[in-house]
């Protein structure tokens, strides 16, 4: 199943202006048209004819320095989010210069209670997840997994590992594996914040003049979602998505940032991975029959996110200042440009895409509920519930299961009748896809077979 063709959304939000911009009193060139979606970029710093001297760009969404992270989430992500749990993959990319406050958008703070306000992306998606299953009316179970890799000088590394684990970017056919990555289980959206804080921690980051915390590495926090849930006709329905939620380092100016050795070397692996990045957007944009995917680690790593199977959303993060002018202009030029990439997000295929299954029940009842099977030996009862744990992906046990009445074991064989008449392979439990063993006795017209014991 396919939605059709899906531009890029992309997002702007520009930062207030810091403390040291506002003691040196530094001419502001930004302006954010919320209602109007449109940012304007002053190029004079003359106040006189400032409208003449603007460029303007339009975008999906535009957020002012007041802007709220809820506000940013609600607009850029909760509906990326929302897809996934339907069985889409999502991407949600922060794209900006050093210091215009990507990270800030991100991550945030990674606390609750009073530190929630200020929580980014990342920790909002982890939350909207786990809602789920609260705000479900299917009885929806998730499973979900998360990893953390940063790109660092072109490596790529497994942050949540105890070491300094190397990634490998391997091809599987149609399918990117990133090998040696590390998939964390986790069962609660603490659990899940406490990894991305372990994460966060081990991310490399320095100091240069236009930033305290410049970011020095490109970081992909991934989650993986597994939602299953039984439909109001007795289906059992699973859907898989994954969700990229991406912080790349920042564009900068070495004579500006004050970057040497070291840091000079680390922005000079940025900037050339983030103008990858736009040849890529240019290439997709323009309609190219090569896209430089392969140039860089970091557009292998999006090469579904653009122009792939995502639905995806770009946040163009810029500073508001007249000595970040240039890059702020950049910045909206590429995220401008981006407006028009097309990707196709699809649901109920595997490899790349989401995945959806559905597994028929015997009985309409929720998962969690108890489940038929014409066998009561005890023993068989806990082959039962083992192989319902593997399939469901839920713990099952012998207690959860129950001997039909003569009935609904009537209904039981006429259904498994039909599926081997069809060719299809039967199946003598309540789901689909499990082996019975009463299933060979009675299938093959063991007399004693249908006197097995029934529920009255």
């Amino acid at each position: 199943m396919s939605s059709g063709p899906q531009s890029v959304r992309v997002v702007v939000r520009c930062r207030p202006p810091s403390k040291e911009e506002l003691t040196k009193a530094t001419p502001q060139v930004v302006r954010c048209d919320e209602a109007g979606q449109v940012v304007a970029l002053i190029r004079g710093t003359s106040s006189a004819s400032t409208q003449q001297k603007a460029q303007t760009y339009e975008f999906d969404q535009v957020f002012g320095p007041d802007a709220t992270q809820d506000a940013v989430y609600s607009a850029a992500a909760a509906d990326i989010v929302g897809r996934v749990l339907q069985g889409c993959n999502g991407t949600v990319i922060a794209y900006g210069q050093t210091g215009s406050g990507k990270t800030h958008t991100m991550c945030g703070a990674l606390g609750g209670g009073e530190a929630w306000p200020c929580a980014g992306i990342i920790p909002r998606a982890l939350h909207h997840i786990f809602a789920y299953t609260e705000e479900s009316q299917a009885g929806a179970c998730i499973s979900l997994s998360c990893s953390y890799l940063e790109l660092y000088n072109e490596v790529l590394t497994d942050l949540l590992s105890d070491g300094a684990s190397k990634v490998d970017i391997l091809e599987d056919g149609k399918a990117m594996v990133l090998k040696g990555l590390t998939k964390c289980t986790v069962s609660s959206c603490g659990e899940a914040l406490a990894l991305l804080e372990r994460g966060t921690v081990k991310r490399r980051t320095a100091e240069t003049l236009l930033n305290s915390q410049s970011s020095r590495s490109h970081a992909v926090f991934i989650v993986d979602v597994c939602v299953r849930e039984v439909t109001s006709n007795s289906e059992l329905v699973e859907r898989r998505g994954r969700l990229h939620l991406v912080d790349l380092a920042g564009s900068e100016s070495a004579s500006r940032s004050g970057a040497v050795d070291q840091r000079a070397k680390e922005a000079g692996s940025i900037n050339r991975s983030l103008l990858t990045l736009g040849r890529v957007i240019t290439a997709l944009v323009e309609g190219q029959g090569h896209v430089p995917y392969r140039g860089s680690k970091l557009t292998r790593l999006l090469q579904d996110s653009l122009g792939g199977n995502a639905s995806t959303c770009i946040i163009a993060a810029v500073a508001p200042t007249a000595q970040c002018r240039e890059e702020t202009a950049s910045t909206l030029d590429y995220a401008h440009r981006a407006r028009s990439i097309k990707n196709k997000p699809q649901v109920g295929r595997g490899g790349r895409r989401g995945c959806v299954r559905q597994d028929r029940l015997l009985a309409s009842e929720a998962i969690g509920a108890r489940i038929l099977c014409p066998c009561v030996c005890p023993f068989f009862l806990d082959v039962h519930a083992h192989a319902f744990s593997c399939l469901i992906g839920m713990q099952v046990t012998s207690t959860s299961i129950k001997a039909p009445n003569r009935e609904e074991f009537e209904q039981f064989k006429q259904q498994v009748a039909e599926r081997q008449k069809n060719g299809e392979e039967g199946s003598g439990a309540a789901v689909a896809g499990v082996s019975c063993p009463c299933l060979p006795w009675w299938a093959a017209g063991v007399p004693w077979a249908s006197r097995l014991p029934m529920a009255r």
